[in-house]
């Protein structure tokens, strides 16, 4: 199986960075059956997980928690449990997802009271905190994905329309007007939601932006509803590259979080929600990575060996002088590309027996950074064939390609090879036996996130 160009990912709440990937592989006009098939079911999983967050955030909003749980189960048994068809889950789903983040949005607690500057290193110091416990994400604010919407169209107060796409088409914003998620919003006590929108407001690098709607629609000229901080670097848009936006509610007051899309854990910037309306930056902040924590573990001692650095990868030979590779070096890609499914710029080669069925594989881990400035490195395994002449097609090759791309590194231990790599967004360590994927341990990354500027919000 040749790898996969990588896709630009959609951030509406916090999805696993392989979900958002094949989602776009699901956006394609024609689709075949198998695609279809599992794009129905990938969709189906994404509303429940939606659904799901909005009715733990209205639990904890609404003034009878009770009564919002037996109304659920009410929902469950007389509206959902009668859907067999997948245009009739969507609806639902959907419906049901409007009706909680409605719920959560007018019954949060909000405050309009100012911050201080005082306030506002103290509040991005909390989130970044919250962060670093992976529990940042979980504030997420229940949004309105605007695709596809079956044959039903989503709320009035949750939906994009073509004359609100025409009217942002015609101020010539420099980015798509087509909004991708909504958001229902409470600016201050007793006042109604005000719909927020997230847009794809990015190049080669994917960045996704949410603003004020109305005020985005109202604005004129360039205002969009951003006020401007001292940035003489413009490292507010470098924070955006390859990432997006999501708004939480955190003691009382609403922020948007600007994250890493493969991770809604790693934020880049903090921003205020005004109670005008208008979004004011906070804070940048950096991430740096602490080292590995075992979650889970089948085999203690081999986890913890490779989560404490006590034991060194495999060394990958440089392929930079073996044929063909010597040959992409020097200008053929086109041919690199037939053979290998993909570019890269750095190969590294390994043979061993990683299935345990008797016979050694040549294992190439390929290399490829993004040239677009997102400053994005994909790492992907391919079994090869014996003379390296292209990639080798079988169960082996299928399983390496179903773990996530990122930091694949190979480990031996006590005569037993282990790969540590991510599934489903979660790094750990797995074995290949016998025709089998086995995860033997879950790490968790520890990360310390600080705020690297702040945009002091005093007079």
């Amino acid at each position: 199986m040749t790898r996969r160009l990588p896709l630009i990912p959609l951030l509406a709440l916090a999805l696993a960075v392989s979900a958002a990937q094949a989602r776009d592989r699901c956006a394609g006009g024609k689709l075949s059956r198998a695609d279809a098939a599992y794009c129905a079911d990938l969709r189906i999983k994404e509303l429940d997980e939606a659904m799901a967050n909005a009715l733990r955030l209205a639990l904890g909003a609404v003034p009878d928690p009770k009564a919002l749980k037996a109304q659920q189960l009410a929902w469950q048994r007389k509206v959902l449990d009668r859907c067999r068809q997948h245009d009739c889950l969507l609806r639902t789903y959907q419906a049901r997802t409007a009706e909680l983040a409605r719920l959560f949005a007018s019954h949060a607690r909000i405050t309009d009271k100012p911050l201080s500057s005082g306030d506002a290193q103290d509040t991005c110091q909390a989130l970044a905190n919250l962060a670093d416990r992976q529990r940042l994400s979980s504030l997420a604010v229940p949004g309105m994905d605007q695709w596809p919407f079956a044959d039903a169209p989503p709320p009035s107060d949750s939906a994009f329309t073509s004359a609100e796409k025409s009217r942002l088409q015609s101020r010539e914003l420099g980015w798509p007007a087509e909004a991708r998620t909504i958001y229902l919003l409470r600016l201050a006590p007793g006042a109604p939601p005000t719909r927020f929108a997230s847009f794809l407001t990015g190049g080669s690098c994917p960045a996704y932006q949410t603003y004020n709607l109305p005020y985005l629609l109202d604005a004129k000229g360039t205002d969009v509803g951003v006020d401007a901080v001292p940035d003489p670097s413009d490292q507010i848009r470098w924070a955006y590259l390859g990432g997006g936006d999501y708004p939480i509610v955190h003691q009382g007051r609403n922020y948007i979080v600007t994250a890493d899309l493969a991770n809604p854990d790693r934020p880049s910037m903090i921003s205020w929600i005004k109670p005008d309306g208008r979004t004011r930056p906070l804070c940048l902040l950096k991430s740096r990575k602490m080292g590995l924590k075992v979650v889970s573990a089948r085999q203690p001692r081999v986890c913890e060996a490779v989560a404490n650095a006590e034991v060194k990868p495999l060394k990958w030979q440089d392929a930079t002088e073996v044929p063909p590779f010597s040959r992409r070096l020097q200008g053929h890609r086109d041919e690199f590309i037939q053979r290998y499914g993909d570019d890269a710029e750095d190969i590294g080669l390994l043979r061993t027996d990683l299935d345990r069925d008797g016979k050694a594989e040549r294992i190439a881990r390929f290399r490829h950074t993004s040239s677009a400035g997102c400053g994005a490195t994909d790492v992907w395994w391919s079994v090869l064939m014996g003379d390296l002449g292209g990639v080798q097609r079988g169960p082996l090759n299928e399983q390496l390609s179903a773990l996530d791309e990122g930091a694949l590194e190979i480990y031996k231990v006590d005569g037993r090879f282990y790969l540590a790599a991510s599934r489903h967004g979660k790094p750990g360590l797995f074995q290949i036996n016998k025709g089998k994927t086995e995860q033997v341990c879950e790490f968790r990354q520890e990360t310390r996130t600080q705020a690297s500027t702040l945009f002091p919000v005093d007079p």
